[in-house]
């Protein structure tokens, strides 16, 4: 269990190296400057210091150096955007709004992902079966930023029951977390529903039916811990992807969160706010791969992890 977890940490922490450093590379490849929307209101030589002050005039292998060496110790930059303001810091000011987003939109999918499934997987060939895979179907086939509109176009423009921007009420969560959401609901319904009828038809749940358990006992003890192993694998990158879905959401919703801060900084071409937002979003879902594998074992303790 030891070496294992001291095997996938040191994997997550060389796939992160190479996410850095690819990033690093090509935010700096594509063709602008992060000061040349503004170098016609300054003199050469104030450009000059400029891209002295920031080390953006050195080589390609020296920016990196110093950049490596500066995160090592912790330290993501300066943002090249907002003078004086740290990248951490910009992080921190978009990291609630973003949070609470994904928690919002994580607990949704969950209840009604596996409320759908469930019920889907104890009525089959039922109208209640082909209306929780309609809405499987439609959740699939719909991305985000599509149902983002046609919400913003139903409730906001039309009917005017929601607002369209920002998170200052509760009622300013409904749309993104629905556009967030559907997707995950989708996959989760389906996922649960196979995973639970293969459940069902195994030896141990005929066994439990003839000794006379209750249906609630039969799904909720003996099958649903046996269902959840394949729901494990798909929840922990759900999670991620939910957190990397939330940058289009984001804007479309003037949400000040992380997402829209990683948007500013590619129209901005700010090297160091770009990289650390990646480094963010790279890092969380590392995180949640990792913890998805040890959740194996503490809910099957059959499984075992090779060394």
């Amino acid at each position: 269990m030891v070496k294992y977890l001291m095997k996938r940490i040191l994997m997550s922490l060389l796939t992160l190296f190479v996410l850095i450093t690819v990033t690093f590379v090509m935010v700096r490849l594509v063709p602008g400057g992060p000061f040349d929307a503004d170098i016609a209101e300054m003199t050469p030589e104030a450009y000059a210091n400029l891209m002295a002050r920031y080390g953006i005039d050195q080589p390609l292998p020296v920016q990196y150096k110093m950049y490596m060496q500066n995160l090592f110790k912790g330290d993501l930059g300066e943002s090249l955007q907002y003078t004086g303001v740290e990248v951490a810091e910009l992080i921190g000011r978009g990291l609630s709004a973003t949070l609470s987003l994904t928690f919002i939109a994580v607990l949704v999918a969950l209840i009604i992902g596996f409320g759908l499934g469930i019920a889907a997987a104890l009525m089959p060939n039922t109208w209640v079966d082909r209306l929780c895979m309609a809405i499987s179907t439609i959740g699939i086939s719909l991305p985000n930023y599509v149902v983002a509109i046609g919400l913003m176009y139903l409730l906001a423009l039309k009917l005017s029951l929601l607002p369209v921007t920002g998170l200052s009420s509760p009622a300013a969560y409904v749309m993104p977390v629905i556009a967030l959401a559907l997707n995950p609901i989708a996959n989760l319904t389906k996922l649960v529903k196979t995973s639970l009828i293969d459940a069902l038809n195994q030896d141990y749940v005929t066994m439990a039916k003839s000794k006379g358990l209750s249906q609630v006992k039969i799904v909720g003890i003996h099958a649903m811990k046996n269902a959840l192993l394949p729901i494990v694998s798909y929840v922990a990158p759900m999670i991620a992807n939910l957190l990397i879905g939330s940058f289009v959401v984001e804007n479309m919703f003037t949400i000040p969160g992380i997402g829209t801060m990683l948007a500013t900084s590619i129209t901005n071409r700010d090297y160091t706010t770009l990289s650390g937002m990646i480094i963010f979003y790279g890092a969380g879902v590392l995180v949640f791969a990792l913890l998805a594998d040890l959740a194996y074992v503490f809910i099957d303790p059959r499984v075992k992890f090779e060394d």
